[in-house]
C-alpha cells in the first residue's frame, strides 16, 4: 500500500517538472542514451538527467518549506512532507540537509500519535542517515545548541548511524577541544558524555 502511495506521490511530483521533461526525452530513454556511440548524445543525455534530478530535489524541498499537514501528523509516513523526506533520503540529496534537520523532532504541537520512536527514528532521521557524510557537520552544529532542543538527541543518534560509535567518539572529542564558545563547548561535552555512557543507539 505504501509503495502505491509513494508511486502516486512521485507521479504528481514529476507532473510538476513536465516542462523540463517536455524539452528532453523521458528519463529512461536518456539513461539508455548514455550508452550512445556519439559523444554529443551521451553528454546531452547526462546533462538532461542532472537537470531533471536537480529540479525534483528543489520541488521536494519546497514541500518541506511550506508544510500543509497538521503538526500532529508529523510521523504519518504518507503525508506529503514525509513522502518528500523519504524520497530525498533515497536520492541522497545533500542539498536537502539544512531543510531536513528541523524535521528531526516533533514540530510545535506535534506528538507521538503513531507510537514512540527511538532517537533518530523519525522519517527525517532516517533520511539524514541515508544521506550520510554531507549531514555530519550540520548535525554536529545542532549538538552545539542546548540539549533541550527537540532535534538535539535525534542528531546525536543519526551521527552514530552515519559514523559508528567509535569514530563519533573521536570526532566529538576533537570538536570539544576545538570549540571556543563555553556554552557550545558544554553542549558538545554533554553529547560526548552521553555517548561514552552508551545512551545513544549503537551501530
Amino acid at each position: 500500500m505504501r509503495t502505491q502511495q509513494l508511486l502516486a506521490f512521485l507521479s504528481l511530483l514529476f507532473e510538476g517538472i513536465a516542462p523540463a521533461l517536455a524539452q528532453a526525452d523521458a528519463p529512461a530513454e536518456l539513461a539508455d542514451r548514455i550508452r550512445s556511440a556519439e559523444e554529443h548524445a551521451r553528454v546531452r543525455a547526462a546533462n538532461e538527467l542532472i537537470k531533471v534530478h536537480a529540479e525534483a530535489i528543489d520541488r521536494l524541498i519546497a514541500i518541506l518549506d511550506r508544510p500543509t499537514s497538521p503538526s500532529n501528523e508529523w510521523l504519518n509516513p504518507t503525508t506529503p512532507e514525509n513522502l518528500a523526506i523519504r524520497v530525498l533520503g533515497e536520492m541522497r540529496a545533500a542539498k536537502a540537509v539544512p531543510t531536513l534537520i528541523p524535521w528531526l523532532g516533533p514540530p510545535e504541537g506535534g506528538h507521538f500519535i503513531y507510537g514512540d520512536i527511538p532517537p533518530g527514528g523519525s522519517p527525517a532521521g532516517m533520511a539524514l542517515a541515508a544521506i550520510g557524510k554531507p549531514a555530519e557537520a550540520p548535525l554536529i552544529n545542532v549538538l552545539r545548541r542546548s540539549p533541550k532542543t527537540p532535534a538535539w538527541e535525534h542528531s546525536l543518534a543519526v551521527l552514530q548511524k552515519i559514523e559508528g560509535r567509535a569514530v563519533l567518539l573521536v570526532i566529538l572529542k576533537e570538536a570539544v577541544t576545538a570549540e571556543k564558545y563555553p556554552e557550545a563547548k558544554s553542549n558538545l561535552a554533554e553529547a560526548l558524555r552521553r555517548l561514552e555512557v552508551g545512551k545513544g543507539s549503537k551501530k
